[in-house]
């Protein structure tokens, strides 16, 4: 293994609190870390291509002011001097939002979106912008004017999208966290394909000033993390209510750690296992299996249950999305269509739809809301898998499961766009890999609001499967 990779194997596992801790006790410097970081990043991109732009400027300004944060023992927050990276919807002042569409290159932003913001103000550093699926459309993160991004622990392969790049960059340890997008699964496939926690939290929690938007009915805010208690960790910061977003949720700050550690028995689960265990891959089958055992184990009741036909809501889903899509970029889609790849540009006129079509779909939430409480009735969460497969080969555009061909797309979202319609949290934790070093993950969902009871649920079935090991440096630092 080449030295750089065997120096680089101590950063990738390290949580947040423990280099909160190295920092207080002086045994590493933000400053060292976020330059080693920076190198390592940019020594990574001819291999997964997760970064669409460094601001190492920026970078180390504010890892010298966390340093002398530092040096002084003045108050530091959790997140001070801990390295992070946006996906390239997200706003940074005076640095390209690109949305990886070549449209977009000279749409330089005037300042900080209000994610960025609140991490600046916790004292955390940013390493750059990470790769997307063009317009953030897309699973794969295969269509992107920067190119794929590459699974790290398995570079043939995806590493899922359209949030990838923020995917692959933390499970390659290349940030100690990302801040992703979410309209129908984009945090939470890229978590699964790499391994890493995802949350997609209720709609509203994270302010959406300053990001580009797909849907304002469907956008969602997460952060991406190497374990769950970082995530709630990240959560807690860069939640809370913003008066500049028309849908921030209007509610006290948190701490979404707050029940991590207590017991999980006496809580009930909703597990839909015909949805859940059909036209699935047989591992992902088992292990999803093996975790509705964890929880029992753990003293939860599990509760199963058939679902009806979702068919008339995933469509709903699918045009209150890419009718967003469509207005939101409509400018591109008149004068620079030639920017948009073939897949993109098909996909935005399909949001080309009726205003009755559109509303009746934002009509038809209400009933979805009450079918999910029925569901829902004596349960504290549901669980599914986050992805039905595992992360297919750059290029594939069909799975084979059971003796039948599936199309990608439709295959990888199968479990997440409804909870962007609902607009409830959803938490993806990983929990198994095949013989490809490829990672699979369940999703644990809650009621509006839930995040805080998620994270508890989420740390006690990484108690018990424990956290991934990092994929191998010699995949992409060589």
């Amino acid at each position: 293994m080449p030295k750089q990779c065997e120096e680089y194997n101590f950063l990738l596992s390290c949580t947040i609190r423990q280099l909160h801790q190295l920092y207080q006790s002086r045994e590493l410097s933000p400053v060292e870390v976020t330059a080693y970081l920076l190198r390592a990043a940019e020594a990574s991109q001819p291999h997964i291509n997760s970064f669409i732009r460094f601001t190492p400027e920026r970078a180390l300004a504010e890892a010298r002011r966390a340093e002398a944060i530092f040096m002084s023992k003045a108050p530091a927050t959790l997140l001070t001097g801990i390295p992070y990276n946006v996906k390239d919807l997200i706003n940074v002042a005076h640095t390209p939002t690109t949305l990886a569409c070549e449209a977009y290159y000279d749409n330089i932003a005037s300042e900080d979106s209000a994610v960025v913001e609140r991490l600046t103000a916790a004292g955390a550093v940013l390493m750059g912008k990470t790769n997307t699926s063009q317009l953030a459309m897309g699973p794969t993160n295969e269509v992107s004017s920067f190119g794929p991004v590459r699974n790290p622990r398995n570079p043939r392969h995806i590493a899922g999208g359209s949030s990838g790049g923020s995917g692959a960059s933390v499970a390659a340890g290349l940030s100690t966290f990302s801040i992703g997008t979410d309209q129908g699964g984009s945090i939470r496939i890229p978590s699964a394909c790499s391994g890493v926690v995802g949350i997609k939290p209720t709609h509203g929690r994270i302010s959406y000033y300053g990001t580009a938007s797909a849907s304002h009915l469907c956008d969602h805010l997460g952060p991406l993390t190497r374990t769950v208690d970082d995530n709630a960790a990240v959560l807690s910061c860069a939640g809370g209510y913003d008066p500049r977003h028309k849908y921030s949720l209007n509610r006290p700050a948190e701490d979404f750690s707050r029940l991590i550690g207590t017991p999980l028995r006496g809580m009930s689960v909703l597990a839909p296992l015909d949805f859940c265990l059909t036209d699935t891959d047989p591992l992902i089958a088992k292990e999803f299996l093996s975790v509705l055992e964890i929880l029992r184990t753990e003293g939860v009741r599990v509760k199963e249950a058939a679902l009806p036909d979702l068919s008339d809501y995933w469509t709903a889903h699918q045009i209150i999305f890419m009718a967003g899509n469509q207005y939101n970029n409509r400018q591109v889609i008149d004068n620079h269509p030639d920017a948009l790849d073939p897949e993109t540009y098909k996909r935005l006129k399909a949001g080309h739809v009726s205003a009755e079509e559109y509303y009746r779909s934002v009509e038809l939430k209400d009933k979805f809301e009450q079918l999910f409480s029925e569901l829902m009735e004596g349960c504290d969460f549901m669980l599914t898998p986050t992805i039905p497969v595992f992360p297919c080969a750059l290029g594939q555009d069909h799975i084979e499961l059971n003796g039948r061909n599936h199309a990608i797309h439709p295959m990888y979202s199968r479990y997440t766009w409804f909870c962007n319609y609902l607009g409830i949290p959803a938490l993806s934790v990983p929990c198994g890999m095949n013989s490809d070093s490829l990672p699979c993950a369940v999703q644990i969902i809650g009621r509006w609001g839930d995040e805080a009871l998620l994270y508890q649920i989420g740390a006690a079935l990484e108690d018990q499967l424990g956290v991934l090991p990092p994929p191998d440096p010699a995949n992409y630092l060589i």
